[in-house]
C-alpha cells in the first residue's frame, strides 16, 4: 500500500478534486443497503438520508437502495455537474460525502445505476447564504457556530496576471480545521482548496492561493471535521498581487544526480511553469521512486507563499513530487527524507497533485518530480505560484 493515501473514501472529509472529473468511490465493506436479489423482479428503488440541504453545504447521505444489484460499474449517476461527490462520508451502510453547489436551489435530481438499472430520487435545496463582498486586502472575522456551517465570500479579480490568496488564523478553539475552498463564479468548479489534507493527526495549512483571470469568484470557508461550535472563531485574511505573465521552464537532462541537479535560482512573485518527460518509471521495495528522477534547486527571493501543481497526461501513470529542505547540501531523495517538507503531492493517482507552502528567501530548496508507477516517456508539468509580502505582520 502507497504511502499518504488519499483519505477522499474515508470517515474524515478528504481534498476536494480539483480536476473536472470526481472521485472514484467505494462501496465500504460490509455495506447493508441492498438485498442484492431481484429474483422478483421489483424495480429497484433509492431513497437518501437527509433528504434536503442548503447550497453550498457539504453533507454526508446514507443512501438506502432496494432490489438493485451492485455490479462493477455501479455508481452516482442522474445529477447536474453542481452536485458533486466528494468521497465516503461517515455515515453506517452506504454512507457518501456529497457537495451541493452555491447556485442549487430546489428539487435535484440524483441517482444510482449500474448495467442494468438506474434508480432516481432528488433532493431538495434551499438558497445558499448571502454573499459577503470582499476587497482585497481584506480581513473578516470567522464565526462557525453551527454544525456543518460555513461562510461565503465573493471578490472580483481585477486583472489579468493577478495572484489570489487567502488564510485562515487566530483559531480560538484547538479542534477547528478551517478550511478554504476558492470557486469560480459557477459556485462548484475548484480554483483552489486548503486545509482539507489530512498527515497523520495534523491538517495542512489553512491557505489557498490561485492564478486569477479578471471576473469574480468565490470562496468558501468551513471546518474540515463539518462540526461546529461555541468559540469556533479565526481571522480570514484575503490578499492579491499583481505578477508577470508566467515564465516557462523545461527541464534540461541529465537531472538526477546530486551535482547535476537543475538549477532554477531565485524565483520572483509570479507563475514558474515547468515540464518534462520522466524517461522510466518505477519505485523499489521501499517506495521511493527509482525510475528517471527530475530534481530541480530552487530559492525565492523574498519569503513567500508557493503553491505546488503537478499534472500530467494519462491517467494511468502515478507521478509524485517531494519539496526538501537543502540546507546541509545534498538530501536523501526519498519520501522519508528528514529535509522532506512536502508530503502533500504523494496522494495515490490523484491528479493534480498540490500543495501548499510557506518558504524562507533565506533556505535553498530541492523539488523532486518522479513517476513512481507507469511506463516510459510520460510528460509532466509542474506549475509554481509564487506569492511575496502576503502577510506582513508578525503572525505569518
Amino acid at each position: 500500500m502507497r504511502r499518504l493515501l488519499p483519505l477522499l473514501l474515508a470517515g474524515c472529509l478528504g481534498p476536494v478534486p480539483i480536476e473536472d472529473t470526481p472521485p472514484t468511490w467505494e462501496r465500504p465493506p460490509g455495506a447493508n443497503g441492498d438485498d442484492d436479489d431481484d429474483d422478483t423482479g421489483t424495480p429497484g428503488s433509492v431513497t437518501v438520508t437527509p433528504s434536503a440541504a442548503r447550497a453550498g453545504a457539504i453533507v454526508d447521505v446514507d443512501v438506502d437502495l432496494q432490489n438493485f444489484a451492485f455490479d462493477g460499474t455501479t455508481g452516482p449517476c442522474c445529477a447536474p455537474p453542481d452536485l458533486q461527490l466528494l468521497g465516503n462520508g461517515d455515515g453506517d451502510g452506504l454512507s457518501l460525502r456529497l457537495f451541493f453547489g452555491l447556485e442549487l436551489e430546489g428539487e435535484v435530481p440524483w441517482g444510482m445505476s449500474g448495467l442494468t438499472e438506474a434508480v432516481e430520487t432528488s433532493f431538495s435545496v434551499t438558497g445558499r447564504p448571502a454573499l459577503t463582498e470582499l476587497v482585497a486586502p481584506a480581513s473578516a472575522a470567522v464565526d462557525l457556530v453551527e454544525d456543518g456551517d460555513f461562510h461565503l465570500w465573493s471578490l472580483e479579480v481585477p486583472a489579468s496576471n493577478t495572484l489570489v490568496a487567502a488564510r485562515v488564523r487566530d483559531t480560538g478553539a484547538p479542534f477547528f480545521r478551517p478550511t478554504l475552498w476558492w470557486l469560480a463564479e459557477d459556485g462548484y468548479s475548484t480554483l483552489a482548496q486548503g486545509g482539507f489534507r489530512i498527515q497523520g493527526d495534523t491538517y495542512d495549512e489553512p491557505q489557498a492561493m490561485f492564478f486569477g483571470e479578471p471576473g469574480s469568484v468565490r470562496l468558501r470557508v468551513g471546518d474540515a471535521n463539518l462540526q461546529g461550535g461555541a468559540g469556533y472563531t479565526g481571522t480570514l485574511e484575503v490578499a492579491t498581487l499583481a505578477v508577470d505573465p508566467p515564465t516557462s521552464i523545461p527541464e534540461v537532462e541529465f537531472n538526477d544526480v546530486y551535482g547535476s541537479w537543475q538549477d532554477l535560482g531565485g524565483l520572483a512573485a509570479g507563475r514558474h511553469v515547468l515540464s518534462g518527460i520522466a524517461s522510466i518509471a518505477g519505485h523499489d521495495e521501499f517506495n521511493n521512486p527509482n525510475g528517471d528522477l527530475d530534481v530541480f534547486v530552487f530559492g525565492v527571493q523574498e519569503d513567500s507563499t508557493v503553491s505546488f501543481r503537478l499534472d500530467w497526461t494519462s491517467v494511468l501513470e502515478d507521478f509524485d513530487a517531494v519539496v526538501y529542505d537543502a540546507t546541509n547540501g545534498e538530501v536523501a531523495l526519498t519520501f522519508d527524507s528528514k529535509d522532506a517538507i512536502e508530503p502533500d503531492m504523494l496522494a495515490g493517482r490523484a491528479q493534480p497533485e498540490v500543495g501548499t507552502l510557506s518558504l524562507d528567501a533565506a533556505t535553498p530548496y530541492v523539488l523532486m518530480i518522479a513517476n513512481w508507477q507507469g511506463s516510459f516517456d510520460q510528460d509532466w508539468v509542474m506549475t509554481l505560484d509564487v506569492m511575496t509580502n502576503l502577510w506582513p505582520d508578525a503572525t505569518q
